[in-house]
């Protein structure tokens, strides 16, 4: 069933092993909020100095032995909501604290996915679910500082990102966003189907792979 989940978790740890800004890196990050338990598979925060941005990430990784291991499209949506409802509300857990006035800060929960030809079957057979599932406010905006501030254009710097995405453990960094919900996303209202060019980066990696997601892809648009 190729790629385990820990091959992607080991490659975006080495990855943000790299960096001297990262303050937390956790794997297996495990929560509780009155009797309600999590572990996401990575919690990564680290500091943009030339942006003065806190970007917090929790990302939950999901191979092939996952999806199949699973009852259903819907109990992965719900290990994923519920991430992202409790995790910084939970007993031992927080948001991110500006250390200085100016400091923003942007929560990013990630469900990506190793891309297979099963998985890629998998969210397009669900796609509605997975629409509407990643769409949810599950209400992580509470947890933002309070002060929000804007820039020239009202942009909104304080936010939430949500995003479910293809990762490929050979090339872990490479985000392939095939769904996103985001009062700042550069990609805002992207949903499944997927757009041949968001998964492009794929060629690149595993043009084998690629080349038959583009069948299943061209398969379910016909």
């Amino acid at each position: 069933m190729g790629f385990r989940e820990d091959d992607l978790t080991n490659g975006l740890i080495r990855h943000y092993e790299a960096k001297d800004v990262v303050d937390i890196l956790e794997p297996e990050a495990s929560y509780r909020n009155s009797g309600r338990r999590g572990v996401p598979d990575l919690y990564v925060v680290f500091y943009q100095p030339g942006e003065a941005l806190i970007e917090a990430h929790l990302i939950e990784v999901k191979s092939e032995h996952a999806v199949r291991s699973v009852t259903g499209a819907n109990a992965i949506i719900r290990q994923f909501n519920k991430m992202r409802r409790y995790f910084y509300s939970s007993n031992e857990r927080g948001p991110p604290t500006p250390e200085f006035e100016f400091d923003e800060v942007m929560l990013f929960f990630e469900l990506a996915f190793i891309p297979s030809e099963y998985n890629f079957t998998h969210l397009l057979k669900n796609a509605p679910m997975y629409n509407h599932g990643i769409q949810t406010d599950c209400g992580e905006s509470s947890w933002l500082p309070a002060a929000h501030s804007q820039d020239s254009e009202g942009a909104l710097h304080n936010g939430v990102e949500v995003q479910l995405t293809l990762r490929h453990p050979k090339a872990p960094t490479r985000s392939m966003v095939l769904v996103s919900a985001s009062g700042r996303s550069l990609n805002p209202g992207m949903s499944l189907p997927p757009s041949p060019n968001s998964i492009k980066n794929l060629s690149r990696i595993d043009t084998h792979l690629y080349n038959k997601l583009m069948i299943i892809l061209k398969n379910y648009e016909s």
